[in-house]
């Protein structure tokens, strides 16, 4: 094979790497943040509708904080994988000038 059929196929391959590990579900699985993990205890120790209420808050603001930080990684990822699909695709061709 030649340097630019492998470069073509290892781009593919990160490619296909790079969306599974985007779109992969998670179930949720996120590091939870000091305030969720107190409005956990605090729920359990005394349950009723306030501490529930709160407990609420507190995961959605953490799904809200994660899907930021996935959106602030998935952006700058796109970009790269567009300039190098760019650059590395057409590796080794050589321009004919008319």
């Amino acid at each position: 094979m030649s340097r630019r059929t492998i470069l073509r196929l290892l781009i593919i391959v990160a490619l296909f790497f790079q969306v599974y590990a985007f779109m992969a579900p998670r179930n949720r699985a996120h590091p939870m943040s000091a305030r969720t993990i107190e409005a956990f205890r605090a729920n359990g120790e005394h349950q009723g509708a306030s501490t529930q209420a709160v407990l609420e808050e507190a995961i959605a603001q953490d799904v809200r904080h994660n899907d930021r930080e996935h959106l602030l990684v998935f952006v700058p990822l796109l970009v790269l994988d567009c300039a190098l699909v760019y650059f590395l695709w057409n590796y080794g061709t050589r321009q004919h000038l008319a």
